[in-house]
């Protein structure tokens, strides 16, 4: 690979003010699927697909820390100075699929090896991976990709269920005890994503990782409410760790399929106002690679009216630290978004009432709520839109995010869609 000796001289003035920890490991993204295979699309869009490349990469590193440099014209060489090799690596394979699903749609893309590669600079040994194993590797519990390719050939099965045995398996507590925790068999319980439309484009860009059962009626029980009524803090943060590795899962099945959204997780305000209790939750978080992370937000639920702003800003600013953005999820009218604003909240969100003539649904408060939001510049989003009325009236208020019945069931399916078919 050659460097003009302007390109040499940036990186000989990059590596004197900023240490790497991959060991000066140069990573290199290449569009040469688009030049190969679409020849003509290559010959007429040229220049926009130079620009939009640069516009990804930008999204995908921090300016102050990581050089990107261009490479001929179909090639970007990147240093990611804060990453460790893997990550690097994984990083690295993650903005190329975003770069071809721009140019060559899902469907070329679903048939493509994403390959990466670097050179070690001190040594000038070559390193070469695939998306898909270093997926692998950074997921350590997925099925063999025998399994996976028998998956992709049944369309109805485009998602990957994980049990909860393997969801588990990265806790360190026994399946028998977090049983004992639950207080009831583990058997009944299920994970599934309830996807968010985002109202202003028509697309579901968010898909929120749920614990599901059924009551002893029949009647299917999500989040929190699967918990006995009566529920113990032990049983409230086995609920969130249990969560947290079923969306763990979810993103790298999202990624594993090259599709870019966004993945949420609920964590209550008992698991993180507790020291032992949100040490290891965020214990949990950090051992999430990195690049992964940037498709998590977390979702702070359960916090009762009127915590201080302090307060929240405590258990905010860790989670901000190792996820995309942090939500707030609000239970009473009285409160204050400006609190949450300053807490470091990106955004707040109501769920539905089930009865009607409740504030929390009635057009006023929804208008106010969600005008309110933005005038902090924060996002609105609205969980339990479970009929057409209840949408409309999200609609008309201007949320931001919709999610219920009203616009998609629970499903196992991560990925972004125009269009969502009922579960």
């Amino acid at each position: 690979m050659e460097f003009c000796e302007a390109d040499k001289q940036k990186l000989r003035d990059a590596f004197s003010v900023k240490p790497s920890m991959n060991g000066n490991l140069m990573t290199f993204i290449g569009l040469d699927e688009v030049r190969k295979r679409f020849p003509k699309l290559w010959a007429r869009h040229r220049n926009r697909i130079a620009e939009t490349s640069k516009s990804i990469l930008e999204q995908f590193t921090d300016p102050s820390t990581d050089i990107v440099l261009p490479v001929g014209e179909d090639k970007f060489a990147v240093l990611f100075t804060r990453l460790d090799k893997d990550e690097a690596m994984l990083r690295s394979g993650m903005i190329k699929a975003e770069i071809l699903r721009r140019f060559v749609g899902d469907e070329a893309l679903g048939q493509l090896d994403i390959h990466c590669h670097a050179i070690e600079l001190d040594s000038g040994s070559m390193t070469s991976g695939v998306l898909r194993d270093l997926l692998d590797a950074a997921d350590g519990h997925r099925p063999s990709r025998a399994a996976i390719g028998a998956e992709r050939s049944l369309p109805q099965q485009r998602a990957y269920r994980a049990s909860v045995g393997e969801i588990g398996a990265a806790w360190s507590v026994p399946i028998d005890e977090i049983e004992q925790q639950f207080g009831f068999d583990l058997d009944s319980l299920e994970f599934a994503f309830q996807p968010h439309l985002y109202a202003r484009r028509g697309v579901f860009s968010i898909f929120e990782c749920r614990a599901v059962r059924y009551n002893a009626t029949g009647e299917i029980l999500s989040g929190y409410a699967v918990l006995p009524r009566e529920c113990t803090p032990d049983q409230v943060t086995a609920v969130d760790k249990m969560t947290l590795m079923r969306a763990r899962h979810g993103i790298v099945d999202m990624a594993f399929r090259k599709r870019i959204a966004v993945v949420a997780t609920p964590v209550s305000f008992e698991t993180m106002t507790t020291r032992s209790t949100a040490t290891e939750y965020l214990e949990l978080l950090q051992k999430i690679p990195s690049d992964l992370r940037n498709y998590l937000v977390v979702d702070v639920c359960r916090a009762p009216a009127g915590v201080p702003e302090g307060r929240l800003a405590e258990i905010i600013s860790p989670l901000k630290r190792l996820t995309r953005a942090v939500f707030v999820h609000v239970g009473s009218a009285q409160q204050s978004l400006a609190a949450l604003k300053g807490a470091g909240a990106f955004g707040a969100g109501i769920s539905m009432p089930s009865k009607a003539g409740c504030d929390l649904g009635s057009p006023a408060f929804l208008g106010r709520f969600a005008a309110s939001a933005h005038k902090l510049r924060m996002q609105a989003y609205a969980l339990d839109v479970d009929t057409q009325e209840q949408a409309t009236r999200c609609r008309e208020a201007g949320f931001d995010y919709l999610a219920g019945r009203a616009l998609a069931e629970l499903s196992d399916y991560v990925g972004p869609v125009t269009e969502f078919r009922a579960a």
